[in-house]
């Protein structure tokens, strides 16, 4: 649930029934204003995941001055999470390039965050799961199916950290055509799921309206993971669409 101002949240949450959901504290929802917690409170939900800012973070930034304002903003989320009862935080896991990259300069920051973060988790009582991407060349944990040499590393530092997970996002993983392969890198620490579809190119989709196998997909999902899968819509037709595949795909 991303992108609605917090007067909103309220109403569509209310029309559309909704008893479970994660909620993106990115701008203009900062997670360190109170009337952000009052107006999750108001909904009235049964279960609360908090997705931490994401627009400018960046924990893998080799400026040590980004790394540690972005984590301030996730330090902000678990401790709203804390007192919201929340039980994770998702978080994603920052960006490299090829000068960053050089002596593995961002691959050492990012470990390094997530050792604060693995502290941060300990501290509120939050597990704290690290999305994979979408194809783009400038991330971590956007790797496809050909190269997973990096994904598994990454995998390799987090689960060094009790309060460091994954969290599958199944639409992301269709650009780089390795959902199932994920599954398995990342394991028993798949602490999040996020369902859309995508066409390799285009993500955020109505599941129905890309090419991923969820027939296929939800069975070995189902082997990994036993908690609440989050549909991730940009309005209030595509969770309609979206609820009536998983209906079906999940009698």
């Amino acid at each position: 649930m991303a992108g609605f101002e917090i007067n909103e949240w309220a109403a569509y949450a209310e029309r559309i029934g909704c008893k479970s959901a994660e909620l993106t504290l990115d701008y203009p929802n900062n997670p360190a204003h109170p009337e952000v917690k009052d107006a999750i409170l108001g909904l009235n939900l049964e279960e609360i995941a908090l997705h931490a800012p994401f627009v400018y973070s960046d924990i893998g930034s080799i400026s040590e001055r980004h790394r540690l304002a972005s984590l301030e903003d996730i330090r902000e989320t678990a401790e709203l999470a804390r007192q919201l009862d929340a039980k994770k935080v998702t978080v994603h896991p920052g960006s490299k390039t090829k000068f960053s990259e050089r002596e593995g300069r961002s691959r050492r920051a990012l470990g390094a965050s997530f050792a604060l973060l693995d502290k941060v988790g300990l501290e509120n009582g939050v597990r704290i799961a690290i999305e994979n991407m979408p194809f783009r060349p400038r991330s971590f944990l956007n790797d496809n199916i050909h190269d997973l040499d990096s994904a598994k590393k990454v995998a390799e530092m987090a689960v060094e950290h009790e309060n460091i997970g994954f969290c599958l996002d199944v639409g992301h993983a269709r650009t780089t055509e390795n959902c199932l392969t994920l599954m398995e890198v990342f394991k028993k620490r798949i602490w999040d799921v996020h369902l859309h579809d995508s066409d390799g190119a285009n993500d955020h989709k109505s599941i129905g309206k890309g090419t991923l196998d969820f027939e296929r997909i939800i069975p070995e999902l189902k082997r990994h993971y036993k908690g609440t899968a989050f549909l991730e819509n940009v309005d209030e037709t595509g969770f309609e669409e979206n609820k009536r595949a998983v209906m079906l795909l999940n009698p």
